[in-house]
């Protein structure tokens, strides 16, 4: 059985019903989302940022080289994103 190991918690993640690109909760962490990557030729797992939107509370993703400052929409208006004890928000 091919695992990975969930860069959240540690533990192995069984990978072998995935292809590249498939992305799946781990069990262990809450609402951590993992997406199966391929980078420098070897499969990897790649955490997969979201943030909720302060005024309608939808769960928005988090570009993958964003960085805290960077500017996201939603409900028509534009938010800065922070990060502060391991965690993304929208202010």
């Amino acid at each position: 059985m091919p695992s990975l190991v969930c860069s959240g918690c540690g533990e192995e993640v069984d990978i072998s019903s995935l292809k590249e690109g498939d992305r799946l909760e781990c069990a262990n962490c809450a609402g951590l989302t993992l997406e199966l990557v391929r980078q420098e030729g070897k499969l990897s797992l790649r955490q997969v940022h979201r943030v909720s939107c302060p005024l309608c509370n939808q769960m928005l993703e988090v570009p993958e080289h964003a960085r805290a400052g960077d500017m996201m929409t939603c409900c028509g208006r534009t938010f800065r994103l922070t990060y502060e004890c391991g965690a993304y928000a929208l202010e």
